[in-house]
Formats: C-alpha cells, structure tokens, sequence
C-alpha cells in the first residue's frame, strides 16, 4: 500500500511539473525536456497534452474552434493527438 501511495504522490508530482512545464516559453520547456531520459521524456509529454487538453476544451467555443483551426495547419501531428483528448474532457465536462 505504501508503494501506491507513493506512486500516487510522484505522478501528482509529474502532473504538476507537466503544469510548470507549459507555461514557459517553447524553447525553454523544450530544453527541460531534452535533458530528461527518453521515457519520462514521453510520460511528461502525455501529461502536459493532458493538461493542455483539459484548457483547450473550457475555452469559449468560438476561441476553440479558432484555436483548433490554427494548430490543425500549423501542427498536424499534435493536432491529431490533442483533438481526441478535448473531445473526452468535452463529454466529461471537464474545463479550466
């Protein structure tokens, strides 16, 4: 039990730092990033499309669908991994 509960605290950790993470400017989080090993490299990726999502889906829906139409042409592939993720905290009715 104690082994979960610290699981539990270093994800909430992670989901925090993903938080943190976002809010600097591209290079910067990019540079953070970089130095991090490969696979907590992608853990911290999920977690800040997460929460990146969860923004996207309580924008006013003008903002959103304006938002989403820009980063479909300017960024394909992240566009193709947010949208299903807005979509889930949309029926959840999850939104910041």
């Amino acid at each position: 039990m104690n082994q979960q509960t610290e699981r539990t605290e270093l994800t909430d950790k992670q989901r925090g730092y993903a938080r943190y993470l976002l809010k600097l400017n591209i290079g910067r989080r990019n540079d953070v990033l970089a130095k991090m090993r490969p696979p907590l490299r992608e853990k911290m990726r999920g977690f800040m499309r997460d929460v990146w999502a969860q923004q996207v889906a309580g924008f006013e829906p003008d903002v959103k669908r304006l938002y989403l139409e820009r980063l479909r042409n300017e960024n394909r592939l992240e566009y193709n991994a947010l949208l299903p993720l807005v979509a889930a905290f949309e029926v959840v009715g999850v939104g910041v």
